[in-house]
């Protein structure tokens, strides 16, 4: 892994990172110097997400995203990647106590794919097996087997 990150394979990055640098000035430079929001405030904080995420695409596909060229979150990537890190750090949490380990790690991924647009809400495979999900959490009587 670590000759992957050596300073001969960072140069040939270089010219990928030069593209979207000039992409991500051009996109800052036509939507808040000259174009329609001229003189608005822009959240550089997403904007710096935009570069990054199509960065990571541009060095793994060979090609952008398109975070910076549409303005936006595209495909709500970012939306669901804040969402999975939240379930990671909860999970991360309930596994140090064991007694909440086995009813919360379920519970909390479930609610994470149910807040997510578009998965949940249009995939009948889901709402059956959500509700097969309920009915058995309603069924159950708390046990402590530790």
């Amino acid at each position: 892994m670590q000759k992957l990150y050596n300073l001969q394979n960072a140069l040939q990055l270089e010219t990928l990172m030069n593209d979207d640098i000039r992409t991500f000035c051009a996109e800052l430079e036509s939507r808040f110097m000259d174009g329609a929001n001229k003189g608005k405030t822009c959240d550089i904080a997403d904007w710096i997400s935009f570069f990054a995420w199509d960065f990571l695409g541009h060095m793994t596909w060979s090609k952008r995203i398109g975070f910076m060229e549409k303005g936006e979150d595209v495909g709500d990537m970012l939306g669901t990647a804040e969402r999975v890190m939240r379930y990671f750090s909860v999970v991360s949490i309930v596994d140090q106590h064991p007694q909440a380990r086995m009813y919360t790690k379920k519970l909390v991924f479930f609610l994470v794919l149910a807040s997510a647009p578009g998965v949940a809400r249009s995939c009948a495979l889901f709402r059956a097996g959500r509700s097969a999900y309920y009915e058995h959490l309603s069924s159950l009587e708390p046990s402590y087997p530790y």
